[in-house]
């Protein structure tokens, strides 16, 4: 978020013309890309999506982040190999679906690929973009 707070509100939110129009709306895709998958098709919880312009500030979008995070370290850590052939069954923008977790997991992995758009939105205003450090937030003991 340090980034995105150097990059400035007015830049954050400004209509970028792109798949969500600004980085602020993209990133919250971002997030509920991950959310309804995880936290609420593989638990069986209906999910609702949320509208970006419930976030008016850098601390309402940190705020949202942080929630998931936590959320989804413990839905992985959860998971067995077993677990992953387990059918999800819930209902789609087309209809009811049934995937495998490992499916969704699959899934949300590259939905979140793309939509890195912010990275490149940021680049595009010379702005360097916050740097991703995967393994770092998802650390798993041995």
């Amino acid at each position: 978020m340090e980034k995105f707070r150097e990059f400035g509100w007015d830049r954050v939110t400004a209509n970028r013309e792109a798949s969500w129009n600004s980085v602020h709306d993209i990133f919250i895709r971002v997030l509920e890309a991950e959310a309804p998958r995880l936290h609420y098709d593989i638990p069986g919880k209906p999910w609702v999506d949320k509208d970006p312009d419930l976030f008016k500030t850098f601390e309402d979008m940190e705020a949202y982040d942080r929630d998931p995070a936590a959320r989804t370290r413990s839905v992985l850590d959860a998971l067995s190999t077993q677990s992953l052939d387990r059918d999800v069954v819930f209902e789609g923008s087309k209809g009811r679906r049934r995937p495998t977790i490992e499916d969704i997991l699959i899934h949300t992995f590259v939905d979140e690929l793309a939509h890195l758009e912010p990275i490149c939105l940021m680049r595009q205003q010379d702005t360097e973009p916050p740097y991703i450090p995967w393994l770092r937030l998802h650390p798993r003991t041995a």
